[in-house]
């Protein structure tokens, strides 16, 4: 397997949300089993592949990345679970790239954003699209904006959340947060102010395209100094005209809960991994959205024997894709297929 690396030289120079009263989450004592495995072979990746490892499950594709600081590597796994292709992404003069979110497009081709920093401490933020058989690698220079989220659509263009940069060279929060960007990377549109999705202070938020509509999953929304504004929000947001069309409050989180892992399947059905630093019945618990009664609710969800639900790597179909990284020389995904278990009420 051939390393391919990529270069470019860069220059380095209101919305409200209408939210509904949560209510609580129910108790789950359900032992469920995966419905199948997939198994990723690891054994041609180098050792050091591991050190500063993000990996996700996006359209056809199983995305693992180093985030090394100098120079990412990409390592994309086709449903065999064989490496279809890697790339590595160098930028000249930035001694640090930084890799902040990346999907897979329909054409098994992968894209990704972040930032390069130069050894004076200058940013150059950037779209990178990445093809299906690395042979080629285009660089977006999307500067003021930094683009901090991504998604990919079914017609192949790519929709980011992020902050934008003012005349002054600081981050301006009343320009717009999301925007849309054609095939080629060229911007489309942009809406919705940074503020009215606090995007600053989101630790790890999440984009997701389905059904003709974007899914935002912010667990802090807003101004934390504003405390009219709830604490998170999922919203859907219309493609064609950007505008809010539905919103829910967060899943309900103690002070030091995060969320981590993050589904939006075809159906519509929305889950999401929370992280419970402080202890409790379960260290970690699954949630799905209850829309009906606007709120969260406890689901079923694939544990190990410490109890720690499974990392939630992305869906596959109306399928959910958990997988803990123990063995580096493989990665059993836990397949388990939403449709065959129900909510809990």
């Amino acid at each position: 397997m051939a390393n391919r690396c990529f270069s470019f030289h860069a220059v380095l120079p209101s919305l409200l949300f209408a939210f509904q009263v949560c209510g609580g989450a129910e108790n789950s004592s359900s032992n469920i089993t995966a419905t199948s495995t997939r198994t990723l072979d690891f054994r041609s990746l180098p050792s050091d592949a591991f050190t500063h490892l993000r990996t996700k499950w996006s359209g056809d594709l199983f995305i693992l990345i180093d985030d090394d600081a100098a120079a990412p590597s990409f390592y994309m796994f086709d449903r065999s679970g064989q490496v279809k292709f890697d790339a590595v992404i160098q930028i000249s003069g930035a001694n640090r790239v930084r890799v902040d979110d990346f999907a897979a497009a329909p054409d098994g081709s992968v894209w990704t954003c972040g930032h390069a920093e130069s050894p004076a401490g200058q940013r150059s933020f950037f779209l990178a699209h990445l093809t299906d058989d690395a042979q080629r690698v285009q660089i977006i220079r999307t500067n003021p904006y930094r683009p901090w989220y991504l998604a990919v659509a079914p017609d192949g263009t790519v929709w980011t959340m992020g902050y934008a940069l003012g005349t002054d060279g600081r981050v301006d929060l009343t320009l717009d947060s999301l925007r849309h960007f054609d095939t080629s990377g060229k911007l489309i549109a942009s809406a919705i102010p940074a503020q009215s999705v606090g995007i600053l202070s989101v630790e790890l938020g999440y984009l997701e395209f389905y059904r003709g509509r974007l899914g935002w999953y912010s667990p802090s929304s807003g101004s934390r100094a504003d405390r009219s504004v709830p604490d998170g929000a999922y919203v859907e947001i219309s493609p064609t005209n950007m505008t809010v069309l539905h919103s829910y409050p967060a899943v309900p989180r103690k002070w030091n809960d995060y969320a981590i892992g993050f589904a939006l399947t075809p159906g519509g059905r929305v889950f999401v991994k929370m992280q419970h630093p402080s202890g409790g019945a379960h260290p970690s618990d699954l949630y799905e959205l209850d829309r009906s009664g606007s709120r969260w609710v406890l689901s079923d969800g694939l544990r190990n024997q410490q109890g720690y639900i499974l990392r939630l790597q992305g869906n596959d179909g109306e399928s959910l894709v958990f997988g803990d990284l123990f063995d580096k020389s493989k990665l059993p995904l836990q397949i388990l297929d939403a449709s065959q278990f129900v909510r809990h009420q």
